[in-house]
């Protein structure tokens, strides 16, 4: 997944969010669909382990890139699950794409992805 593209997506792209399946191991999702990627924020639930969190945000990956049959980029990072709910709410105006754009930017190293299946 070439995060440039996505990023240059956040930037010029419709956004639409949309709604996510209850996923175990996560206590709250936003996420927004551009094209055919999705990037989606979540709350996981709480764990014991570093291991078994990372199990649990890798298992929703592919879960999400399965059923939605696309890329999908999971993080935790709450200031971009912020923003996601902002454009949920308000819409994607310019302030709120830069400021996703930012983050994304800043997060790509420690997030999930799921490459397209088909």
């Amino acid at each position: 997944m070439n995060m440039l593209t996505i990023i240059s997506a956040v930037l010029i792209s419709a956004i639409s969010p949309i709604a996510v399946p209850d996923l175990p191991g996560i206590k709250d999702a936003r996420a927004i669909a551009l094209d055919d990627q999705y990037i989606v924020a979540v709350i996981p639930d709480a764990y014991a382990g570093l291991d078994a969190k990372s199990d649990a945000l890798r298992t929703a990956t592919e879960i999400l890139g399965e059923e939605w049959d696309a890329e999908v980029f999971l993080t935790e990072d709450l200031m971009t699950y912020m923003s996601l709910a902002r454009i949920e709410k308000r819409g994607a105006d310019e302030y709120e794409r830069k400021s996703l754009a930012a983050r994304l930017n800043k997060i790509h190293a420690y997030c999930y992805a799921s490459e397209k299946v088909g």
